[in-house]
């Protein structure tokens, strides 16, 4: 069966009724053929499984909804929902997207046409880059977590990532296949497995030229995030369990552990107030 030239964008729910757009999801829905969302409902308590079922109703022809009754945390939903992609969907592509929308859905549909232009990428991971003419605004927390959990990552995986942690990824589908297939060892550093996944099925050299930073022209900050200051400081460890884990290098991994422990003791001394974590 041929492959369409549709993306899959699958995003993780979790008591986000009072924060869904509701109107805004069925517009972009309506004028957006070329993408077709699978929402996960990720064993929510408050009433956003009746929320999803009226998006797809409003937009049946490109909206699904996926209800995990247990709450097995984003990692897992989102890989329910590529598996279900892969599974139920002939789509050419597969990313995922916060519900927050702190990634525009507009962004993440350049993202997508970009990605179908350029078939040589096998992967497009938004990048949250300050720049002249883009409106980034992050907390300085979310900076240092970024260049935390990105020092480690190039450590250990040879990647040259500067925002691992973007909440705006696509994937083609054959990259998916391979890297969604098993379950995470981790939840909101999932991200972080992601791209040692992708070294370890496709080779470095290649992982490396075929993944594309795209830099985006917009992001914001949201309110209600469900990660804290308490995460920066496990962080070490975790990339310390995925390392293990996955049987990287040893020594690159506590030369980088090293390193980022310095990194976070520096800043610590010269910030007075901390901010939370997406």
């Amino acid at each position: 069966m041929k492959t369409m030239n549709v993306t899959s964008l699958i995003i993780p729910c979790y008591n986000e009724a009072d924060r869904l757009d509701t109107g805004k999801f069925i517009s972009f829905l309506s004028d957006n053929k070329g993408i077709h969302i699978i929402f996960v409902n990720d064993g929510s308590k408050d009433d956003t499984l009746n929320v999803l079922n009226n998006i797809q109703k409003a937009a049946p022809e490109n909206c699904t909804v996926l209800d995990m009754v247990q709450n097995g945390g984003k990692a897992e939903a989102v890989r329910q929902g590529v598996l279900l992609a892969l599974n139920q969907y002939d789509h050419s592509h597969i990313g995922f997207l916060d519900a927050d929308l702190a990634t525009t859905l507009e962004e993440f549909s350049q993202m997508s046409e970009f990605i179908k232009r350029n078939s040589f990428y096998q992967a497009v991971v938004g990048s949250r880059m300050a720049r002249l003419g883009a409106n980034i605004s992050r907390k300085l927390s979310r900076k240092v977590f970024s260049k935390v959990v990105g020092t480690m990552i190039n450590a250990v995986s040879g990647l040259p990532i500067n925002d691992t942690q973007c909440g705006a990824k696509i994937f083609s589908r054959e990259m998916a296949t391979r890297i969604f297939e098993a379950g995470f060892k981790t939840d909101w550093l999932f991200d972080v497995e992601l791209f040692v996944r992708a070294r370890q099925a496709f080779g470095k050299q290649y992982a490396a030229r075929r993944m594309y930073e795209y830099p985006l022209m917009q992001w914001v900050n949201a309110e209600g995030s469900k990660v804290g200051l308490k995460e920066i400081y496990r962080t070490p460890i975790m990339i310390a369990k995925i390392g293990l884990l996955y049987n990287l290098p040893i020594e690159k991994m506590m030369s980088s552990l090293n390193n980022t422990w310095e990194t976070m003791a520096h800043t610590m001394f010269s910030v007075n107030e901390w901010g939370t974590i997406a």
